[in-house]
């Protein structure tokens, strides 16, 4: 998965005292994009020492240290970027041509992106927020309302027929693979609940022996996937519900369908299906 990066070592410590110095790296987002300086036939991460000298009332927020390099993320306004050495590019396109560590470290960096930009008011009072010193965390300095980084509950699923394995595609015409069934946990539910709930929201068929199989952090979504496998009871026929299930079918390991990558918990709980 893109999170399971050793030998390689990231350090996501909260720090509030270290500066940025000329070569710490600097990630700078736009919506769903990423800038990075263009470096002989490929792009790369820019370092501070590049920003610095194309950016004006710049900000940085410490993100980690990747293998003992600093990175920061990046933000402010009065950019006057050279287009022929920088250009802003898909997180997709990130996680399709770095290499795993990089790529895990600027997603990190995309979900703090999004948190800070989703948060720049307090929700109770209106007020500023403000870096927390102490913690990563913005805090109203009026009501003293602290906001932490978001981290929704997701549970997925693999669904065991004797030797088949249920997979779903869904609506989305952007997302047009097979996969497994996924969910938001509900206010005042268990993962198991979400699971049983979920699958038969979905596809309609009751679930029995869930099993816990491991959890991923997602930040391209600020959620928390939560990994089970269960077993079909047999007494129900797939039913989908056409709103976010566009299809569904059962799949021997010898027909099972292009899937996405091991980046992901989804892919890889499949594949630990097709090898079992």
């Amino acid at each position: 998965m893109i999170n399971e990066i050793l030998p390689d070592q990231l350090d996501l410590t909260h720090k509030t005292n270290i500066l940025p110095q000329p070569d710490d790296f600097t990630l700078l987002y736009s919506n769903h994009k990423v800038l990075l300086k263009k470096d002989k036939d490929t792009f790369i991460i820019p370092t501070f020492k590049d920003i610095s000298s194309i950016a004006k009332n710049i900000d940085f927020k410490f993100i980690g240290t990747l293998n003992g390099k600093n990175y920061f993320q990046f933000s402010g306004n009065g950019q006057v970027l050279p287009e022929e050495e920088y250009s802003f590019f898909d997180i997709f396109y990130v996680r399709n041509n770095f290499d795993k560590p990089l790529r895990w470290l600027v997603a990190i960096g995309y979900q703090l992106y999004t948190w800070h930009m989703e948060n720049t008011y307090c929700g109770k009072c209106g007020n500023l927020l403000a870096k927390k010193a102490d913690e990563r965390a913005l805090e109203c300095n009026r009501c003293l309302n602290t906001v932490y980084p978001k981290i929704s509950p997701v549970i997925i699923v693999a669904i065991i027929k004797d030797n088949e394995i249920l997979l779903a595609r869904g609506t989305n015409p952007r997302f047009q693979f097979y996969s497994l069934i996924a969910g938001f946990v509900e206010i005042g539910e268990t993962l198991e609940e979400a699971v049983v709930r979920e699958v038969k929201e979905e596809v309609g068929v009751d679930v029995k022996n869930i099993r816990y199989y491991k959890s991923q952090p997602w930040p391209f979504s600020s959620t928390l996937m939560v990994g089970f496998f269960a077993e079909y009871t047999g007494n129900t026929e797939i039913t989908i519900d056409n709103k976010e299930i566009a299809d569904a079918q059962w799949f021997a390991k010898d027909t099972l369908p292009s899937m996405p990558n091991t980046d992901a918990i989804g892919g890889e709980m499949i594949r630990v299906f097709a090898d079992s």
